[in-house]
């Protein structure tokens, strides 16, 4: 299975031993009451099961307004919203929100990974495995990029080379100590200054 999009992407069709099938189309209903769709993104992810994972702007004619949601289209065609603008992080204790979602993945077990921009700026990647909705990692933690250094996460960055191919994301981290070595650009890096991990976040 492929997808297909042509400039401003109005439709997406699945390309299948069958032929050309249409899995959502521009103007139809979104679900939840999230008014029709209106265009598509060319992130879209289909996993061996033949599910699809998507964004899409849709239109809202009762109040004229756009948004930004992730669904999900399972190979039998349902079709459900994963993440869209006002739902709550994760075990935020600032009500935070969803102002949009971006660089979505997923796994051919059905399990989901996406970055969220988020009302505090917090800006996590959420991870939906088994019924179960979580923030793996977001602005402001620290982890352990190894030779006993730590390293804090300034900012979260989804990269189609790396979420689509390598089910990774791009995060730039501040250390804490001593230098570090930076396996992307093969340089060691000093002390303070920013640079790109590279790290696994998908089973």
């Amino acid at each position: 299975r492929s997808g297909l999009s042509i400039g401003i992407v109005i439709a997406l069709v699945l390309a299948t031993s069958a032929g050309l099938q249409t899995a959502v189309q521009g103007g139809t209903a979104a679900p939840e009451g999230l008014g029709t769709f209106s265009q598509f993104f060319n992130d879209f992810v289909i996993n061996e099961n033949g599910d699809l994972l998507f964004r899409a702007r849709t239109y809202d004619a009762a109040t004229a307004s756009f948004q930004v949601a992730l669904f999900l289209r399972k190979a039998d065609g349902t079709l459900s919203v994963i993440s869209k603008p006002g739902d709550p992080i994760p075990g935020s204790t600032n009500g935070a929100t969803v102002r949009f979602p971006f660089s979505p993945d997923l796994a051919d077990d059905g399990t989901i990974i996406f970055g969220v921009s988020a009302t505090d700026n917090s800006n996590p990647v959420i991870r939906v495995q088994n019924g179960v909705t979580e923030v793996i990692l977001q602005i402001g933690d620290q982890i352990d990029i190894g030779n006993g250094l730590t390293a804090d996460v300034t900012s979260v960055t989804g990269d189609r080379d790396f979420a689509r191919s390598a089910d990774d994301f791009l995060l730039n981290v501040q250390s804490r100590g001593g230098s570090v070595f930076d396996a992307n650009s093969l340089s060691s890096i000093q002390t303070t200054q920013s640079f790109v991990l590279r790290t696994t976040i998908m089973p």
